[in-house]
């Protein structure tokens, strides 16, 4: 779920697969594909998105404002 007290959004893994759902709306907003079966962790405000696997860890960063699947920057 975000830390950010004005955004109503939950994130969640499903068979290596991120969703990501307003929870005002119950709306499903975009999903994309990456391993997070370790662990799914939102932190820089938000803007940046860590999934990690058996083996790796990406890091994806969220476009300012845009409802779109983020951006990945490094693995």
């Amino acid at each position: 779920m975000s830390s950010e007290i004005d955004s109503n959004f939950l994130l969640v893994t499903v068979d290596g697969t991120v969703f990501k759902y307003d929870l005002a709306t119950r709306e499903l907003l975009f999903s994309f594909k990456t391993q997070a079966m370790v662990g799914l962790q939102l932190y820089n405000k938000d803007r940046r998105l860590l999934a990690a696997d058996g083996a790796h860890m990406k890091l994806w960063e969220f476009v300012d404002d845009q409802e779109e699947a983020p951006e990945l920057k490094t693995v």
